[in-house]
């Protein structure tokens, strides 16, 4: 807890997330999760009053044909505290289907299923992307769907989206960047994503 508090005052964060995943990568129990958000949701809002507290959704199973739903963030909503987070973040990875996959007939249903089930707290997207091999090595292919999740993310009204991950990797390649730093068709698509934002298009 002293962690995140030092973090997030140390470096003037604009938010902070209560730990990445933990279900799936910490097995946290969902009661345990909710009493650790409250807590240091509490002491960051005292805090540094200017930091959003991200609660990790876990509400998303990835799929290829489109996430499916999981019941950890049900389970964990029951003994959260709403005053002490400001926003529910959801990974949300259809790779290697295209960001139009989903089980809830549209990305727009979908979205609202998510509302719901975060209590109708603002929702970011705190991690998206698509593995290159999954997709043949096709960078263009994985330009073109990070782009369209951008655009989806803008018009469904998400509080952010954030792509996973900054530079190739041998193990599982989402990089927007070589290893030689060098970007991919995704980085020149985001760049695009900007300029469309920055001119209002």
């Amino acid at each position: 807890m002293n962690h995140c508090v030092d973090l997030a005052g140390r470096h003037q964060l604009p938010q902070i997330e209560v730990l990445n995943e933990p279900d799936t990568l910490h097995k946290i129990p969902p009661e345990i999760y909710a009493t650790v958000v409250n807590e240091v949701g509490r002491q960051i809002h005292l805090q540094v009053p200017g930091t959003q507290v991200i609660v990790a959704g876990e509400i998303l199973r990835p799929h290829r044909q489109g996430p499916k739903e999981q019941n950890y963030f049900r389970d964990v909503a029951r003994g959260l505290f709403p005053e002490h987070h400001d926003v529910v973040g959801i990974h949300h990875y259809r790779d290697p289907g295209p960001p139009s996959a989903t089980r809830f007939g549209s990305r727009l249903a979908e979205h609202r299923h998510v509302q719901r089930v975060a209590h109708h707290k603002p929702v970011m997207t705190t991690e998206v992307g698509w593995d290159l091999p999954r997709l043949n090595g096709d960078e263009e292919l994985v330009a073109r769907y990070v782009y369209e999740e951008l655009v989806t993310s803008r018009e469904l009204g998400l509080l952010g989206c954030y792509l996973y991950a900054h530079q190739e990797a041998p193990e599982l390649d989402y990089g927007l960047l070589r290893l030689d730093r060098s970007p991919r068709p995704a980085a020149h698509a985001i760049r695009r994503f900007v300029k469309e934002m920055e001119i209002g298009v």
